[in-house]
């Protein structure tokens, strides 16, 4: 059988038999029903049995109750002795056991509490239960929790002297508390929230204890915590470790084990995970929900689920409440109860409580984070709620906080699965729609874009060569104008202008911003033109030298005994001063050819500042392009170089600040882009 389709039909028997108008119904339901399956009777007679002990919240019928109270006649009555115990009275019946005041005659005389497991209920199970309950008892010693005095095995005897009957059914011994379960002392003498939370830190000290013994209570609820005044002060005690699990090591060497769907603890304190069928994975977190709902009580005095929204409902929906249903807020709950008042027939039966609805909103925090359905999202220890607790009577901050927005969402997305996956699937198709939109207008944008810059480019293209034919024409305008002034100038010596005008290529023209053009080249030391340095000139506009500028508006560098034959280069500085930059070519041992690079700076008043020559011969060279003087004061000079027949590559050379050259730099000073390019003015 597949274990879901057990547990339905465990859960459906279950509530068939619980419907029975008396016990002998019951039997003979179950009789019929299970005859042929002993293993469905056991866990349904469990189920019924923690039915049973919570009666209190899921009403029987009334000839059921009365059914089941003659059939539990007790053995033990007032007088009977058992061990050195006498019977003085009943002080109430549990689901397994009897509890009875009585009084200890040897070796001290005092009041304690007896409980004895109940006629009938010995089995392997129940026994093995009850001797848990009493080794929980004995590991702890705490003032928060009832003392465990003695442990023994019936052997009674009646009034008479003779012995009773039935013996051998195991008993233990414990502290008398003569006290009141936690609410009814509360509501009895109308404390404060205040003082309501001084004696429920006691409680959490106490459930703490146990915890820290590896012990965990599992039925903590009104019932289970007494308060008895100690000296004039209230005191809390916990009482009935019937159903407590151990943490670790076992509490007793007896086979005891919770049935797969039996439920364990009381229904309206029930965490949600002991609201499953299966409550192996239950740890200490679960005493941290169950004291939660506790306190929940005391604040409102109302509980997280009322009595009557759960017995209306079958046991399955009242799981399924616990498990997912969100209570409201304590501070909600008294506004409710605070709104309604005031209607005599809704506030019959009910406490004279007074619905305060300025509760602080920090309980609020605190119970609902010992509330919270997750237990990953509690208080991870009860002494974090003590110190919560203490933060918040000390007006210090409180680890508690509201409710996250994820645990919100989470929430949230639990209760409207349907309502969430519909918005769900629309916003993905909305999304999908709006992304694929997104995506071809920015196709289309950035399509555009490319146009634009194309244009643009084409644009910069034709406005530089438009702005380059100008530069072109105006260097040519001025270079006649400048050959023209010189021989107009040395009309009468024209060896002067010979040497000057010695050749009609590589000469470079600028316009300075007052007006005076300069020209750089090359000028001759002597007709013969053996012997050339780099030369600039300066002119005014009326066509005069600037005798101002050099040695009477000429101005040269020596490069020792080299001449001159392609690309001549020169830059204005912001300073006034000038770069120039050639190629330097040494015919002293023609036929062989010796070349160089050459740099010069000039002052703005035609001296020399600085002048590099190479100390190297270089291959063929169609001349400088471009020369620079960078912030750090370097100088970078862009020229072609013949590396192959019919291939040029693009060079670049650095010089220091003071025209050494910057061996840093690429290749010793160099470096060489191979653009595998026949045409001699590439990198122009």
């Amino acid at each position: 059988m597949i274990e879901s389709d057990k547990n339905q039909l465990e859960i459906e028997t279950f509530a068939a038999a619980r419907s029975q108008p008396s016990m002998e119904a019951r039997f003979k339901y179950l009789d019929q029903v299970c005859a042929e399956n002993p293993d469905l009777r056991q866990t349904v007679e469990e189920l019924l049995q923690v039915f049973d002990c919570n009666r209190s919240f899921l009403q029987s019928p009334p000839d059921l109750l009365a059914s089941d109270a003659s059939s539990n006649v007790l053995d033990e009555v007032p007088g009977v002795t058992i061990g050195s115990y006498k019977i003085l009275e009943t002080l109430g019946q549990g689901g397994m056991g009897n509890v009875y005041m009585a009084e200890q005659v040897e070796p001290v005389f005092r009041k304690v509490a007896l409980k004895i497991i109940k006629s009938g209920m010995d089995s392997k199970s129940v026994i093995a239960r009850f001797d848990a309950e009493r080794q929980a008892l004995a590991r702890m010693d705490h003032p928060n929790i009832a003392k465990f005095y003695d442990a023994g095995l019936t052997a009674a005897q009646s009034p008479s002297g003779k012995r009773s009957f039935d013996g051998g059914r195991p008993y233990f011994v414990m502290e008398l508390i003569k006290g009141r379960p936690i609410t009814e002392y509360c509501q009895q003498h109308k404390l404060s929230w205040r003082e309501k939370l001084g004696l429920f830190s006691q409680v959490c000290l106490g459930v703490q204890h146990a915890h820290q013994k590896g012990i965990i209570h599992r039925d903590l609820k009104p019932s289970n915590v007494l308060v008895a005044r100690y000296d004039d002060r209230p005191i809390a005690k916990i009482i009935d470790f019937g159903v407590a699990k151990a943490i670790g090591e076992k509490l007793t060497d007896k086979t005891m084990f919770t049935r797969f769907g039996q439920l364990v603890g009381t229904l309206e304190y029930m965490s949600p995970e002991q609201a499953q069928l299966n409550q192996l994975d239950v740890d200490t977190r679960t005493d941290v929900y169950s004291l939660g709902a506790i306190l929940y009580e005391l604040l409102t005095d109302t509980r997280p689920f009322e009595k009557e929204r759960l017995s209306s409902a079958a046991l399955e929906d009242v799981l399924r409440m616990l498990r997912e249903d969100e209570p409201d807020k304590p501070s909600t709950r008294l506004s409710k109860l605070s709104a309604i008042k005031t209607d005599p027939q809704v506030t019959a039966g009910r406490c004279a409580a007074k619905y305060d609805k300025s509760l602080p909103s920090e309980l609020d925090w605190i119970v609902m984070k010992c509330l919270a359905k997750d237990r990953s999202d509690r208080y991870a220890t009860i002494n974090a709620v003590v110190q919560d607790i203490r933060n918040f009577l000390d007006n210090q901050p409180i680890a508690a906080g509201p409710p996250t927005l994820r645990y919100r969402m989470k929430k949230f997305l639990h209760r409207n699965k349907v309502a969430v996956s519909v918005a769900t699937v629309i916003f993905t198709i909305l999304l999908v729609g709006i992304t694929l939109s997104s995506w071809l207008a920015i196709r289309a944008s950035i399509a555009e874009a490319k146009a634009n810059r194309a244009v643009a480019k084409l644009n910069v293209t034709l406005t530089d060569l438009t702005r380059e034919k100008e530069e072109s024409e105006t260097k040519q305008i001025r270079l006649a104008e400048f050959r023209n002034f010189v021989i107009e100038t040395f009309r009468d010596d024209p060896s002067v202008a010979c040497r000057i005008l010695w050749t009609d290529r590589g000469y470079d023209v600028a316009v300075q911003s007052d007006g005076k053009t300069l020209v750089a080249g090359l000028v001759s030391k002597d007709q013969y033109q053996r012997h050339q340095d780099m030369m600039v000139a300066r002119y005014n506009s009326d066509l005069t030298f600037d005798t101002t500028f050099g040695n009477g508006g000429l101005a040269t560098a020596d490069f020792g005994p080299a001449s001159r034959d392609y690309g001549m280069v020169m830059k204005l500085q912001s300073d006034g001063r000038i770069l120039v930059a050639g190629v330097g070519f040494d015919y002293t041992d023609f036929p062989t050819l010796k070349k160089y690079r050459i740099v010069a700076r000039f002052n703005s008043d035609g001296s020399v500042g600085a002048q590099y020559q190479d100390t190297e011969i270089f291959g063929g060279t169609t001349g400088y392009t471009d020369v620079i003087e960078q912030p750090d004061g370097k100088i970078v000079l862009l020229s072609n170089e013949k590396s192959t027949e019919n291939k040029f590559d693009v060079v670049l050379t650095r010089l220091n600040a003071d025209f050494t050259l910057d061996i840093g730099f690429g290749d010793h000073g160099k470096v060489t882009h191979d653009v595998n390019n026949g045409d001699p003015n590439v990198g122009r």
